[in-house]
């Protein structure tokens, strides 16, 4: 461990250790002060060290050759899953700050929840009631999880010693401890090479205890989160996940008058089979009859994107043209003569790159020398033309790919732009929202929202994961 006094620095500032919080199995968590503008605050800092392997000289992180590689690559995982954390900010979830390579070993720095965990403070107080568990604890926790799982980060250490009560914060629920979550891809694989178990008796789903999960999934964090609220209603873990386990976990709830539709929900999560347990958070909340307000992703401290009123802007468009046309019905009646053709509808002025498939090709605009209908003479009496307003042009929308820049996109196109779900990959050299790219890079389950980049994953050639984007 690092004694206290020794200092850690990023380019914003310097932390100084204050003590060891502690100590797991991959990690150390320290408490250090820092000063943010004029003001010193408290910190916590969260250290890589697998301890099987690892040992220090001074503050430098060492370990032995025969467990070189796995250490390496156990670092770019420990610093590409917090920064990931970073850009999920939320109310009831620890928030990690920045993330510092330093000592051969990288650090996360997060804000520190002065009070108590909620293991504590039910041996302190004793169970809650059903109605404070489920409504001032379960439903934060729920819309936690349902944040994290939203950005496909599975927490996998969920337990009541991981679940802070601030005492500055009226004693509002903060999730903490993320040594062991994990980022998955939309088809369950794990999106980094390695895989830290990691099992804690009585809250950890079984499929964790050997360390060997094919598929991630949110059933596994949802075995913890209902391990969590059993404790909370009886002050007491549950029992292991055996066959039998579901008639002592309802007898014992019955036992603490909890009604039958929660005891229902706690009983099935907490299943040995996986397949049992409710699919989501969302799932979960609705069984519980917990109401959630499904806060999703929001980069960093910034904030999150509005969507475009395109609805309002559509029907505004659509009430113009029909004034437009009830103009142009008017002026007929007293026209004498052919009136040249109506300009073209201008096109938008940034020039749009072409769609690789053939076939999205757009409408061709009418030729000049299309015949035109005469307009009536002043001899010839003709009733004025019912005006007929235009429908606006359905957009065109393919999946293919397209060049952008110095990469190429495979994805959902929309009307000659990027939008929706895709891969981009670099052909050249060049810098791509704020990160260095080469030839070969690739940002998987990227996400274009009308010709602007929203978010994605930065790989390199080959394959290991450099960073989470958000422009």
């Amino acid at each position: 461990m690092l004694p206290p006094t020794t200092t850690i620095r990023s380019k914003e500032r310097t932390y100084t250790i204050q003590k060891t919080l502690g100590q797991g199995g991959y990690g150390i968590t320290y408490l250090a002060k820092g000063k943010v503008g004029q003001i010193e605050m408290s910190f916590a800092i969260k250290e890589y060290y697998p301890q099987a392997y690892c040992f220090r000289e001074g503050t430098m992180v060492k370990c032995d050759q025969q467990h070189a590689e796995l250490f390496k690559q156990g670092k770019r995982d420990f610093k590409n899953e917090a920064d990931s954390l970073r850009y999920v900010n939320h109310s009831n979830i620890i928030k990690v700050n920045e993330v510092i390579e330093a000592n051969n070993t990288i650090y996360y720095v997060m804000e520190y929840v002065r009070g108590d965990n909620m293991k504590q403070y039910i041996l302190d107080h004793g169970a809650l009631t059903e109605q404070e568990a489920m409504h001032k604890y379960a439903a934060p926790l729920l819309d936690a999880l349902y944040s994290m799982h939203s950005c496909r980060i599975l927490h996998l250490d969920i337990k009541p010693d991981n679940i802070m009560l601030d005492k500055d914060g009226e004693m509002q629920l903060k999730l903490i401890d993320f040594g062991l979550s994990k980022h998955y891809e939309a088809n369950g694989k794990a999106s980094s090479r390695t895989f830290i178990p990691g099992y804690t008796e009585y809250y950890s789903a079984p499929e964790q205890s050997t360390g060997a999960i094919n598929t991630f999934t949110p059933q596994t964090d949802i075995y913890g989160i209902a391990a969590s609220i059993y404790y909370m209603l009886t002050a007491q873990a549950p029992p292991a996940a055996e066959p039998s386990a579901e008639g002592k976990i309802r007898s014992t709830l019955a036992s603490c008058n909890i009604s039958q539709p929660v005891a229902d929900t706690i009983a099935a999560a907490l299943s040995a089979d996986i397949s049992h347990r409710p699919a989501t958070i969302d799932d979960m909340a609705y069984r519980l009859g917990v109401p959630i307000t499904k806060t999703r992703l929001i980069g960093g401290d910034r904030p999150a994107r509005k969507p475009l009123p395109w609805r309002r802007i559509a029907i505004a468009a659509a009430a113009m043209l029909v004034i437009a046309a009830l103009a142009a019905g008017a002026m007929l009646i007293d026209w004498t003569k052919e009136q040249p053709a109506a300009p073209a509808t201008p096109s938008e002025s940034q020039e749009q790159p072409a769609v690789s498939n053939p076939s999205q090709e757009s409408p061709a605009a009418p030729s000049e020398n299309q015949e035109q209908p005469a307009a009536p003479s002043e001899s010839q009496e003709s009733p004025a033309p019912t005006p007929q307003p235009a429908a606006p042009a359905a957009p065109t929308v393919a999946t293919g790919t397209l060049t952008i820049g110095n990469a190429t996109w495979k994805g959902t196109i929309r009307n000659g732009k990027a939008d929706g779900d895709g891969t981009l990959t670099f052909n050249a050299p060049g810098r791509f929202a704020g990160q260095q790219v080469d030839a070969g890079y690739t940002v998987k389950n990227a996400v274009y929202e009308r010709g602007q980049f929203v978010q994605g994953e930065l790989y390199d050639s080959q394959g290991n994961k450099i960073a989470f984007l958000i422009p």
